[in-house]
């Protein structure tokens, strides 16, 4: 087989070429293996039974893949939505001199073999209805490299002013999977699994950073209700900005966490957390504070769909105890929206966050909220995710400031925390027809009945619904149970299914038009202070990442504050 196609083609795809030679054979696929053996090899002539005969070989093998890692693709969170049931496959004509210098004749093809395939999030059917980055390429598991399959890791870079450029890096693997990935067979479905989780960041210019290392043993599926059952233990280590100065927080934690999978109404999914928190934080720059602490916590994340779009709400509280100190609580809240709104076969992405806080009047001047800009983005993220589930907001999403950069000024001219906050902000994503391709192409496929491509795609998850149900009961479910979780998967993902083959792409690019408000209130002062930020940017969306540039400007900042901030984003979350 070939691994790249001929510069010498005509560029015309014909399934036949009748009188034709194969120069080439290429099957369009991510990690495709080296044994992949196919009937039409180089030298052989190009006819429609071999074509066919070739179909069905790419089709066998991706059944016997999928069979074979079933339990790994979901464990992977990379659920096989359909059957392969459309190859596309087809010659282009190889210039005549190059077809003669390789002793094929003057007329000869090379061969391009391309199945369809599409893939989500079992658990978090928000990502069927998000933007995320997608790729309609088949994944061949046993052709991955071990230590992919083994870490599963995700990375990217961020920016602004105050932080420069920051990347990040995460993994997460199953330990009781290990032994057998690192061997290269398929990971076996356990009720239990042990997961370690390690992430970090660092600011390539600036001191900042952050780490966490998490181990954490789940119980899957105890009941048809509960989705997942966990406790877990970790360390954290950050240093991150709080004005002109620096706040260090190293922190050991246990928690436990349910996580449940109503599908009722407008509530899909829900996760609730409690644990105990023993920290040191050290304030330096004039309000130096140093205190160690006992600390609770506790959070709730929904997860649901309104008016068609993906919907998330989270509460969370905590409080401590320094030492030498009174104890404190702070509460805060924040809901996420985004929808892609249609017009024609483009969307017009809208995303939107509301916010609040509140600290008691005791809480130390680590402890108070700051606003700026996140790198972090709350309705993208896991829902059981250690940072989602664990920690309160630092204060009020303004893009417009670098991150922790916006106080509440006192009379005197100095900056201090807020008490409480509220913010609101909206991002709206322009679509440019001629920038985007469809992740699936509205091609015809058969012409009586006329049948689509799109079509395949929606009959065939019916069969997906069959192949989950299937996992379920090879992760340890009775066949009633396992339907009835596949069922209520699949009445999730269905809405979905459409925005899939009808809206979503394979890359766009989308102008970006943001707006932020945010009010920050302290105790001892009885008039809160309003920020405005608006500004723009460009989004790009291709297979295998996601980038965001945009600046924003500060409308009614105080004199010593930035004009504003440029920010950017590359995430990679499709390696395989």
């Amino acid at each position: 087989m070939s691994a790249g196609a001929s510069l010498s083609q005509t560029g015309e795809c014909r399934d036949e070429w009748p009188g034709h030679k194969v120069r080439s054979v290429k099957v369009k696929a991510r990690w495709l293996p080296s044994a992949l053996n196919l009937p039409l090899k180089k030298g052989d002539d190009f006819t429609p039974a071999k074509l066919s005969e070739t179909r069905a070989a790419v089709i066998k093998a991706i059944n016997d893949e999928r069979d074979k890692f079933a339990i790994e693709f979901v464990k992977l969170e990379r659920l096989q939505l359909v059957d392969i049931n459309f190859v596309r496959a087809c010659g282009r004509k190889v210039a005549a001199a190059t077809c003669q210098a390789e002793g094929l004749g003057t007329d000869c093809v090379d061969l391009e073999v391309k199945p369809l395939a599409l893939s989500t999030n079992p658990i978090f059917m928000g990502a069927t209805l998000l933007p995320l980055p997608r790729s309609n390429s088949q994944t061949f598991l046993s052709g991955v490299p071990r230590l992919l399959r083994i870490f599963d890791p995700k990375f990217g870079v961020g920016a602004d002013g105050e932080l420069g450029a920051t990347p990040d890096f995460a993994i997460s693997t199953d330990l009781l999977s290990l032994g057998e990935v690192a061997q290269g067979k398929p990971a076996e479905g356990r009720p239990v699994e042990l997961l370690l989780k390690a992430r970090g960041s660092k600011s390539l210019s600036e001191p900042f950073y952050t780490s966490e290392i998490n181990l954490s043993l789940v119980l899957k599926q105890p009941t048809s209700l509960v989705e997942s059952l966990g406790v877990e233990a970790s360390f954290t280590a950050d240093r991150q900005p709080q004005l002109d100065a620096s706040y260090l927080r190293n922190s050991l934690r246990v928690n436990g966490y349910a996580a449940f999978n109503p599908a009722t109404g407008i509530v899909n999914r829900v996760a609730l957390n409690g644990g105990y928190r023993r920290s040191s934080n050290r304030l330096s720059g004039v309000n130096r504070q140093f205190a160690t602490e006992n600390s609770y916590q506790g959070s709730a994340i929904f997860d649901g769909r309104i008016f068609d779009g993906f919907t998330r709400a989270g509460l969370w509280l905590d409080g401590g105890k320094p030492q030498t100190q009174e104890s404190y609580h702070r509460i805060a809240a924040l809901i996420g929206y985004e929808k892609e709104l249609p017009i024609g076969e483009q969307t017009i992405g809208i995303e939107a966050q509301f916010g609040a806080g509140k600290a008691s009047k005791h809480a130390p001047e680590y402890s108070l909220f700051y606003g700026g800009n996140t790198l972090a983005n709350f309705i993208y993220s896991e829902i059981i995710d250690p940072e989602t589930l664990t920690f309160l907001p630092a204060g009020p999403v303004l893009r417009g400031y670098g991150r922790n950069q916006v106080g509440f000024r006192l009379p005197s001219g100095e900056t201090r925390g807020a008490h409480s906050y509220h913010h609101f902000n909206l991002s709206l994503a322009i679509p440019i027809s001629s920038l985007s391709a469809a992740l699936i192409p509205d091609e015809v496929v058969n012409s009586n009945p006329r049948t689509t491509l799109r079509d395949l795609v929606e009959f065939a998850v019916n069969t997906g619904e069959e192949a989950l149900s299937s996992s379920f009961e090879d992760e340890g479910l009775s066949s009633d149970e396992a339907d009835k979780k596949a069922a209520k998967v699949f009445s999730q993902i269905k809405p979905g299914v459409r925005y899939l083959t009808h809206y979503a792409k394979l890359y766009s690019l989308k102008p970006l038009v943001m707006f932020d408000e945010a009010r920050m209130a302290r105790n001892d002062s009885s008039n809160p202070q309003s920020r405005y930020s608006v500004g723009g940017g460009v989004e790009l969306t291709v297979v295998l990442a996601k980038f965001q540039a945009a600046y924003m400007h500060a409308i009614n900042r105080f004199e010593v504050e930035k004009r504003g901030n440029l920010v950017f984003r590359l995430v990679f979350t499709n390696l395989f």
